[in-house]
């Protein structure tokens, strides 16, 4: 039972919700506004202005949490978006790795929550990159899992599996057959659909939505998935709108 409750809560991603200039004084106003549509989790973005680890001093990390819970949320996670060229890259890869690590410490200070990451393709009959190892290894040192959402997902002998509908459905792939996959290293979660042009959309906003909805929620309940799910509204129109429709569609996928 307890699974099946989580499944229902959704942490909406709050940049996109945020204008162009995305300041603190309208973060202050996104948060109420989110608690009054009934979420109480939230997806926050450590490369956003005022929240990377460089911007939040200790003080700064507690006043944070405050927030959040005057608003009756809780954090869900963070997303670090690095691309994934630059773990690989000699002139990008110690910067890369300098701030996924500023981002892991930043996430156990928050919480311990996850870190969304998006790795380069590991390829099985190949060892570990030891830059990946040594993240890892910095990773469990503070209590903070990893969830890599590299597409396609693979089997990781350490660390965690993000999985995305939205980005696998853009490669053709079936998010539902990845979650029943890899179930057991699910680290993070993401909600969120592509429409039949190929442009992310919310659940419900369109009648061509590529994700089987009941599908992907009974996988994730089979799979035993116990964490909040991230409703991630990149790239949409109308983000405010588009995370009402995904709730009320999530909702009805019960």
């Amino acid at each position: 039972m307890a699974a099946a409750e989580n499944l229902l809560a959704l942490a909406p991603t709050l940049s996109p919700l945020l204008k162009q200039g995305q300041d603190a004084d309208e973060m202050r106003r996104a948060l109420p506004q989110l608690s009054l549509l009934g979420f109480r989790h939230v997806q926050l973005s450590a490369t956003q202005p005022g929240l990377r680890p460089r911007d939040l001093d200790r003080s700064a990390r507690r006043d944070l949490l405050a927030s959040l819970r005057r608003h009756e949320l809780r954090l869900n996670g963070l997303d670090c978006w690095i691309p994934a060229s630059h773990f690989v890259d000699f002139n990008q890869q110690d910067r890369a790795i300098d701030s996924l690590k500023s981002v892991v410490e930043l996430a156990s200070d928050l919480g311990r929550v996850p870190v969304s990451v998006a790795w380069p393709t590991h390829v099985p009959d190949q060892s570990t990159p030891s830059w990946r190892l040594d993240l890892i290894s910095h990773a469990d040192r503070f209590g903070v899992a990893l969830a890599d959402h590299a597409v396609p997902p693979a089997p990781r002998d350490q660390g965690g599996v993000g999985i995305d509908p939205a980005s696998l459905l853009s490669h053709s792939l079936d998010p539902v057959a990845s979650v029943r996959e890899h179930g057991s290293q699910l680290s993070a979660v993401r909600l969120s659909d592509l429409d039949q042009t190929g442009l992310r959309c919310p659940l419900g906003s369109t009648a061509d939505g590529r994700l089987d909805v009941e599908a992907f929620r009974a996988a994730l309940l089979a799979a035993e998935f116990r964490g909040v799910i991230t409703l991630d509204a990149r790239q949409w129109n109308d983000p405010w709108r588009g995370i009402t429709t995904s709730q009320t569609r999530w909702a009805a996928s019960t």
